[in-house]
């Protein structure tokens, strides 16, 4: 046998027994197919698919969808190209069954689809990207990488790169990072957890992981901490104001002993300068007294507010009037209203709200400044009235009451409607506090932002009539 015939007899050896289908066309129809064809077609015998058309067959690489000998479908990856066979031009064409990785992609893309979450798969050798859900319009896999890194945040890009890249030289197999990620123009924070797939050598192949927006989860855990501040922080109200009615009981005792003394005193001294004026000043001490406790008691023994249709706007004004006559040396009063409708108040009570309000921002400007009073639906400013989830922001009035004066330190701020406790002179430290209370008994809320320097703004939230 000669060296060519016996390279024949090998080549068509190995072709016989190839695992991949293999084919030759001419004249459009098949002329021979090995072993592994007449199985892929499902043909009883390799004679069955001599002559068979082969025009669907095109030259070039591509998946379709071939018709078997038994009438049912496959999915085929097909390789197709020019030969000569016997001196005449013929085509080599090579089959590889695809069914179970399209299937699996087909899940795959399902999953994606039912999912919230971005799934996606990183080709290590390609570079290739594959998501789920597009990042801002059409886009090839190699186009889908770029993309991505330039919708990580960019204080977040070279962190999560380089912990990527750790994790795939280190060995790892799983990684998570979390990062800010622009989704429709705006970031949203995220979690991304991936499995690193390795080949049996621990080379890293290929990456594949979900992206999961937590931001609506961390302002949850964020609103929910709040809320327990506020909650923390009314009960502490609470037990304070039971303990204060029972100080200011034992207090006024002590001066109501002391005062029928003092009186004697000043009508039987027959009124010496130096006698008069110490007595006059115990006196007037018993009435400051006096004046703390019945504050105190005020505060221990609230009174119900009796609740009625207010609206907002017009009342606003009225009061802004009244502000605007009290002595405030070079305290410009600023007034701006969004909101028109009713709400449910005792008009008496949150007068002495915002009374309370005006009067501590006034002595948070000495040397003058802006006071500024507002009011707007709260869903209107959701990240002002942030105490609240959005969802619930929307039966509530903001009035906003704002200095421009020396700002409340970030310690101090957390106590400040805590009743006795005050960073005045002369304060009895009851003012916030009420207000406080009487927010409260409105089913409302009060509560405030600052910061040193630059002044503080406190929010009441009153709960808005129901439109009928």
């Amino acid at each position: 046998m000669t060296p060519l015939a016996a390279s024949e007899v090998v080549f068509r050896d190995i072709v016989e027994n190839s695992p991949f289908a293999v084919a030759m066309a001419q004249d459009d129809a098949f002329v021979y197919v090995n072993s592994s064809a007449v199985q892929l077609f499902r043909a009883p015998e390799a004679d069955a698919l001599i002559g068979r058309s082969a025009v669907e067959f095109t030259d070039g690489m591509r998946e379709q969808r071939l018709t078997l000998y038994d009438g049912t479908s496959l999915d085929v990856e097909v390789s197709a190209g020019p030969t000569m066979l016997h001196g005449r031009p013929a085509r080599s064409i090579i089959l590889r069954d695809v069914t179970q990785r399209v299937s699996l992609e087909q899940r795959l893309e399902l999953v994606g689809r039912a999912v919230s979450d971005t799934v996606w798969d990183l080709d290590l050798r390609t570079g290739e990207l594959w998501s789920n859900r597009t990042y801002g319009g059409a886009e090839t896999p190699e186009s889908a990488l770029d993309q991505w890194r330039e919708r990580v945040h960019a204080e977040d890009l070279k962190r999560v790169l380089s912990s990527l890249r750790e994790a795939i030289k280190g060995g790892e197999t799983f990684w998570s990072q979390a990062y800010r990620f622009r989704f429709n123009g705006s970031f949203a924070s995220i979690v991304d957890r991936a499995v690193i797939v390795r080949n049996a050598s621990g080379r890293a192949m290929r990456v594949v992981g979900a992206m999961t927006d937590v931001s609506e989860l961390l302002q949850a855990r964020e609103e929910t901490a709040t809320l327990a501040k506020l909650l923390e922080q009314a009960n502490r109200i609470a037990g304070l104001g039971r303990l204060s009615a029972t100080i200011a009981h034992e207090f006024n005792n002590v001066l109501m002993s002391i005062q029928p003394h003092a009186e004697i005193i000043t009508r039987k001294t027959g009124e010496p300068a130096v006698v008069h004026r110490s007595t006059t000043a115990i006196l007037q001490g018993v009435q400051r007294g006096k004046r703390i406790t019945e504050e105190i008691l005020r505060f221990a023994r609230p009174t119900e507010p009796s609740l009625a249709p207010v609206a907002i706007s017009a009342w606003l004004q009225r009061f802004v009037q009244d502000v605007r006559a009290m002595n405030m040396p070079n305290v410009n009063v600023e007034f701006a209203s969004q909101h028109d409708g009713l709400v449910l108040a005792d008009a008496r009570q949150i007068e002495q709200l915002l009374w309370n309000l005006v009067i501590n921002a006034r002595d948070a400007m000495p040397n003058g400044g802006t006071l500024s009073i507002t009011s707007k639906v709260c869903s209107l400013c959701p990240k002002d009235c942030a105490i609240l989830p959005a969802a619930e922001l929307e039966p509530f009035t903001c009035i906003g009451v704002s200095d421009t004066g020396h700002g409340i330190p970030a310690e101090v701020i957390s106590k400040v409607f805590e009743p006795l406790f005050t960073t005045k002179r002369n304060g009895t430290g009851l003012g916030l506090a009420v207000a406080h209370q009487i927010a409260t008994r409105h089913r409302g809320y009060v509560f405030a932002k600052s910061e040193v320097g630059k002044g503080t703004t406190f929010y009441v939230l009153l709960r808005t009539v129901a439109k009928e």
